[in-house]
């Protein structure tokens, strides 16, 4: 299998050269303090996220800890293993804080299912709700419970 090179004429080079210096990033300290927080979207890698750990409930120290267990049980020899090391606890640290947060949310809905269930049955228990339940009677469908409905 060959691999065919397409050359680059020079106007397109110089085109090329001409649109680098358009694309340096940001320039503004507005423009970098935006750029910075980018990263928050992908996994809250930014510097800026261990500031606001607390008011999330998080202690960062805990963190650390954990990431320093791991660097000392896996003992990385160069900073390739050491990234994969640190990719592993905050992935570890993520997926725990993302099955928290399902266990709370399945919680919260339980808790509130159970207080509808529980209103209902104490205005049945009041005499102030009726269970409709549909039955045949007649050869048609008809719903008991109705205090125009046959028995």
């Amino acid at each position: 299998m060959s691999v065919v090179r397409k050359g680059t004429s020079m106007a397109t080079a110089t085109a090329n050269r001409m649109n680098s210096h358009k694309s340096t990033g940001p320039t503004s300290a507005r423009g970098k303090d935006a750029s910075r927080r980018n990263a928050v979207k992908h996994w809250g890698r930014a510097e800026v996220l261990r500031p606001v750990t607390p008011a999330l409930g998080e202690n960062p120290e805990e963190f650390d800890a954990f990431l320093e267990g791991l660097r000392q049980a896996l003992a990385p020899r160069d900073v390739f293993e050491d990234v994969l090391v640190t990719d592993m606890a905050e992935i570890h640290w993520h997926l725990r804080l993302l099955i928290l947060g399902e266990i709370s949310t399945r919680a919260r809905n339980r808790r509130r299912q159970q207080a509808l269930d529980d209103a209902e049955d104490a205005r049945l228990e009041a005499g102030q709700l009726h269970v409709l339940e549909p039955s045949v009677a007649r050869g048609g469908l008809g719903l008991v419970g109705l205090n125009d409905s046959p028995p």
